[in-house]
């Protein structure tokens, strides 16, 4: 599944970034969190797509809900 492997990675990213960061000045800390902050809603939106291919699938009968 295509989302759920851009999901993956857009969270790696996200997580790689935040420990570049880490160790950065305080010009370069402020430049970067913004695309963190933008990373992080790329990872939020693939998150949102999943659950609601999940919820879809489930409604549909394709997914067997315990």
């Amino acid at each position: 599944m295509d989302v759920a492997r851009s999901y993956r990675a857009a969270g790696n990213i996200w997580r790689n970034q935040e420990k570049l960061v880490e160790d950065a000045s305080d010009e370069v800390w402020i430049d970067q969190m913004y695309e963190i902050d933008r990373l992080e809603g790329q990872y939020r939106a693939y998150q949102d797509q999943i659950i609601h291919h999940l919820k879809q699938a489930v409604k549909d009968g394709i997914v067997a809900s315990e």
